[in-house]
């Protein structure tokens, strides 16, 4: 310690602290405040001041705060009170989403809600009328079309059944044939070349029926027969591409619906050589084909968009919907699974909350006489800032000095004692503390002390249970039918009071039912269900048969409609295909002549296809293919030469001689018009050419030695009859028709002496 002039420094020092100011907030977390003051003593003379803080805060947590009740989602409905129909139902709801607590409010509305129900046992589904035929789905031969029904009419409800039978009914359209246009077959091979040496002709064939033509369709372009030249002569040949026959149909792309067929051919029959066309046309053909009808299961569309979030601030909700229709479900196919409403939580944003501050408390004055201080405090909860919400402007603390008097000395209470306990077990009460003054007593004017010598606190062990009890009843309903049997009703609620904190429910019905008079409900007609299907009106190929139903389920009574609808129904059969016998097409035109003279074939065919057997039917009796002789006159024959004869003897055995040879136009002899042989019969050459005796003239010739064909004439020479010669000279011989000169053999005889 320092002292100056007989003043010591004397360092501040801090009082006792102040009794807590009161909670920030009544109920639930809030702060409070004490202080203290720099008077115990205060700084003289130079001396420190205290340090540390001269207030202190902590959280305070007094009873909860009230918490007032909101319902749940509502119950179940109820059975109906009619099983019959024309009752009523009811459903509860509990307020207990939070449960009343603390003292906060019970709900405030009814925990019950009444209707009417109808037909309780549930309602039946009925179908509506057949829609309207589809197109057919083919424009010729056997197709298909469709109408369908829906099972709303009305809806099955409750529990009740769904409409028997089915939603879509099927028949077959358009019986009427296709036109089928003629297709040629494949050639058949070419035939044998008709000459086996030097050129001839070849032929071959084919036939309209593949297929036939059909039911006015286009009979096949071009001829059924085809010939060209030919040589038995080697060369190479241009050989042309020709199709092979075409495979046979595939499966029908689709399992449903309609699909394509193909099929296909190869340019190998025979493929195309030495410089031949290739094939014309496709080698591959399709077609379309059906396969039955596709069942089509339900899709979802696409969600649309969000909703937007029904909040600005703070936590919503959002939805989207979408729709099983993308597509619908058809011909007994799947419905969507899943939802068409989704929901999910959003939050723009958190809700800006800005600060503010508690009310101000003061505190009482640090000192009861003399000069003191006193202090108040408030904090930024009420509410605190959040979200981005601005803080409290200002302090948060004040201090001012109190008047300070001469100080008597005053009394001053002594510590409490224990709290008691408290007054009740359940429910409202009070627990309590005593003090005494006494500590110091009051003395020298000094006040007595303040306050009371006892301190009550509320108290409140638990809530005390409440049993309901019942309301007055309300007025009856009016009767829940114009007709039938038929009821009114009456409610009451458990709200007087309502049972709470673990209390007992009201005992007994919140409702009452009474009987209305009777009066007889109209009768709407209805059908039975449909009897089995009768026999089919044919044993083969296309029939109807049908099935009955009657208007007694029930009958129509009491001025109800009748049935809607027909009474019967029909459907297409099909036992099984009738059996088709083949029958022929009419010939087709006699081909032309194979040959031109020598007797030819004509040939002309048909095809088993009208109709074509089918279905076990028997094939065409006969044959396909007719045949007929023509040009049976002869062929022209051209001559031809034999071979040629060995050469002959010399005409001389001296002089100028001539041999010859000879050959005759007889191989074969040319007939019916056909050409002579061309060149001589006969051929020279010169022989013994050393000189010869001279002979005289010839006589005259004698007269020939046959009237016809090759005969002799005689010519002598006046000779002595040792020198006597005859000449044989033959005569030219008509051949043929022609007029041509035909030498036959040349021959000549000498008698006599050959010298």
């Amino acid at each position: 310690m320092k002292c100056f002039g007989g003043n010591c420094t004397v360092n501040g020092g801090w009082s006792n602290w102040m009794s807590w100011a009161n909670c920030s907030n009544s109920c639930g977390k809030g702060w409070k405040i004490r202080s203290r003051m720099c008077d115990n003593p205060l700084p003289f003379y130079g001396g420190t001041n205290c340090t540390g803080e001269s207030y202190d805060v902590t959280s305070c947590n007094l009873t909860p705060c009230p918490v007032d009740g909101a319902w749940s989602d509502w119950l179940h409905w109820s059975s109906c009170s009619n099983l019959s129909g024309g009752g009523w139902r009811i459903r509860k709801r509990l307020c207990d989403n939070p449960s009343a607590s603390h003292g906060g409010k019970v709900c405030s509305g009814s925990d019950s809600a009444v209707e009417q129900c109808v037909n309780s046992l549930g309602i039946d589904g009925n179908w509506t009328s057949w829609s309207s035929w589809t197109p057919c789905s083919v424009t010729c031969g056997t197709g298909i079309e469709t109408r369908t029904r829906n099972c709303s009419n009305p809806t099955p409800e409750n529990g009740g059944q769904a409409c028997s039978g089915q939603g879509i009914d099927t028949r077959q359209c358009n019986n009427t044939a296709c036109t089928v246009d003629g297709h040629w077959s494949e050639w058949n091979p070419w035939s044998t070349c008709s000459s086996n040496a030097g050129s001839g002709f070849k032929i071959r064939a084919r036939t309209c029926n593949n297929p036939a033509p059909q039911n006015g369709g286009q009979e096949c372009a071009g001829m059924s027969f085809s010939s060209e030249s030919c040589s038995s002569t080697a060369s190479t040949t241009v050989v042309n591409g020709r199709w092979s026959s075409w495979t046979s149909w595939g499966s029908c792309s689709v399992s449903c619906w309609n699909g394509i067929q193909t099929r296909s051919r190869s340019c190998s029959n025979p493929a195309p050589a030495n410089g031949g066309h290739s094939c014309s046309g496709d080698n591959v053909e399709s077609k379309t084909c059906t396969a039955g009808i596709c069942a089509v299961n339900g899709d979802w569309t696409n969600w649309s968009d969000w909703t937007p979030c029904d909040v600005t601030c703070g936590t919503g909700l959002q939805t989207r919907r979408r729709n099983c229709s993308n597509p619908e479900p058809a011909f007994g196919g799947k419905i969507c699974p899943g939802y068409k409403t989704e929901a999910r939580n959003c939050q723009p944003r958190y809700c800006q909350i800005d600060g503010g501050w508690s009310s101000w408390a003061w505190s009482s004055c640090s000192t009861s006489c003399g000069t003191g201080w006193k202090t108040r405090g408030r904090t930024c909860t009420d509410p605190l800032p959040l979200h981005g919400g601005s803080t409290c402007v200002g302090d948060s603390h004040n201090v001012e000095s109190c008047f300070l008097k001469n100080c008597p000395v005053n009394g001053e209470w002594t510590s409490w004692n224990v709290v008691t306990g408290c007054s009740v077990t359940c429910g409202n009460g009070v627990k309590k503390r005593t003090r005494s003054c006494s500590d110091p007593q009051p003395a020298y004017g000094g006040k007595p002390c303040p306050g009371n010598d006892t301190d009550y606190i509320h108290c409140h062990p638990m809530f005390c249970s409440v049993d309901g009890e019942w309301s007055n009843w309300k007025a009856w309903s009016t009767c829940s039918s114009t007709c039938g049997d038929s009821y009114k009703m009456r409610i009451r609620a458990c709200d007087n009071p309502a049972p709470a904190y673990g209390g007992l429910e009201c005992s007994g019905s919140s409702y009452e039912l009474q009987t209305c008079p009777f009066i007889h409900c109209p009768v709407n007609g209805d059908w039975s269900s449909w009897g089995a299907w009768g026999t089919c009106s044919v044993t083969c190929g296309n029939g109807a048969e049908t099935r009955v139903r009657k208007c007694s389920n029930p009958e129509p009574m009491y001025g109800g409609r009748p049935c809607q609808g027909h009474p019967t129904e029909s459907r297409s059969c099909h036992p099984k295909y009738c059996s088709v016998d083949g029958g022929w097409s009419i010939w087709h035109s006699w081909s032309r002549c194979s040959a031109s003279c020598g007797g030819g074939v004509r040939i002309r065919v048909r095809s088993c296809t009208n109709p074509q057997p089918a279905h076990g039917g028997r094939s065409c009796p006969g044959n396909e293919t007719e045949t007929h002789s023509c040009h049976d006159a002869p062929c022209p024959v051209d001559g031809g030469w034999t071979d040629w004869t060995a050469w002959h003897s010399c005409s001389h055995t001296c002089g100028h001689g001539t041999s010859i040879r000879a050959r005759t136009c007889s191989n074969p002899v040319p007939q019916y018009g056909g050409h002579h042989c061309y060149g001589h019969s006969y051929d020279s050459k010169s022989c013994n050419n050393g000189p010869c005796p001279e002979w005289s003239a010839w006589g005259s010739w004698s007269m020939c030695s046959v009237s016809c064909s090759v005969g002799t004439e005689r010519a002598d020479e006046i000779v002595p009859s040792q020198q006597r010669q005859t000449e044989i000279v033959p005569v030219p011989e008509i051949a043929g028709n022609l007029g041509h000169v035909m030498l036959g053999a040349a021959l000549l005889t000498v008698d006599g002496l050959l010298g």
